[in-house]
């Protein structure tokens, strides 16, 4: 059988064509492109009688990507007196959350985790009918959003640990209605903790797989302030990981341009300089090409 066309080819182009590599398919990009933080403990609130006393431990809220780990560490005691009534309110608390977003062989995966825990009680009651009481109430907020875009549709995997009153969304920005939107798929039942009734605290594992389509996301756990003093801990968590995907290059900042600009201005410089030097009237009637030129 004869291949018209292929004759028209030279064997050795032929042969080149044939040699090149064919190249792999371009993976889907992932990047992370904000993030908005809340953390607050305010008015842990116990006492005795109308001796009732307060803590407010403060507020962090950030919009930055760094510091990844964002916390409320420490501890106070206050006095408190009315009347015939005193105690002292003593509280010591951890409030913190993290995120990471990495590569890990060819998938891309984001993790973020926030954690709450404190103790607290009353002590140093003046009258006799007045005991010790390790009960006290709270506002608290652990409240993080992450902001990613992905550009391609990308398999995914989740998995994570929800306290009651905790759970864990996905949306994708819908530019028809200009609103967030719960991504398809996405079951954020699932990975709901439960109602917050009386009893002791427990978490709830769970997991879930389906593909997302290209487009910006968010994900953030539950906005619940928490209160009860029957939960002096409480914690979520989970895992994004993206299939065959990779982290977006960062875009380098505007000194970093000039600078790569400056250096690509002298390298241009030096090489007419040599190319200068390396005429023909200067080599007589030779031009000497360095590799690459």
């Amino acid at each position: 059988m004869k291949y018209p066309l292929l004759a028209q080819v030279a064997p050795a182009t032929l042969a080149v064509a044939l040699m090149l590599p064919v190249a792999p398919a371009q993976a889907a990009q992932v990047e992370l492109t904000g993030r908005a933080a809340e953390l607050s403990l305010l008015q842990i609130r116990s006492g005795i009688g109308p001796a009732l006393t307060l803590i407010d431990a403060g507020v962090i809220l950030s919009n930055q990507l760094q510091p990844a780990t964002l916390s409320l560490v420490g501890s106070d005691t206050i006095a408190a007196a009315a009347l015939v009534y005193s105690s002292d309110l003593r509280a010591s608390w951890d409030v913190t959350q993290t995120y990471s977003l990495a590569q890990d062989g060819a998938d891309v995966v984001l993790a973020a985790a926030g954690a709450f825990q404190m103790t607290s009680h009353a002590t140093n009651c003046e009258l006799s009918l007045c005991t010790e009481r390790s009960d006290a109430g709270y506002t608290s907020r652990n409240a993080q959003t992450l902001y990613f875009t992905l550009g391609d549709v990308q398999p995914y995997q989740a998995a994570g640990t929800s306290a009651k009153d905790q759970l864990i969304k996905v949306q994708r920005w819908d530019e028809g209605s200009q609103t967030w939107a719960d991504a398809a798929g996405w079951d954020w039942f699932r990975t709901y903790g439960g109602p917050a009734v009386i009893g002791p605290q427990a978490l709830t594992d769970w997991s879930q797989s389906g593909q997302l389509a290209a487009g910006q996301y968010r994900v953030f756990n539950n906005l619940q302030n928490y209160g009860n003093p029957t939960y002096p801990v409480y914690s979520w968590s989970y895992t994004l990981r993206l299939a065959d995907a990779e982290l977006a290059q960062a875009v380098p900042e505007p000194a970093t341009l000039v600078l790569m600009m400056a250096g690509l201005a002298g390298l241009l410089t030096w090489r007419r300089g040599r190319a200068t030097q390396e005429s023909p009237s200067a080599t007589g009637g030779r031009i000497n090409r360095q590799a690459g030129d």
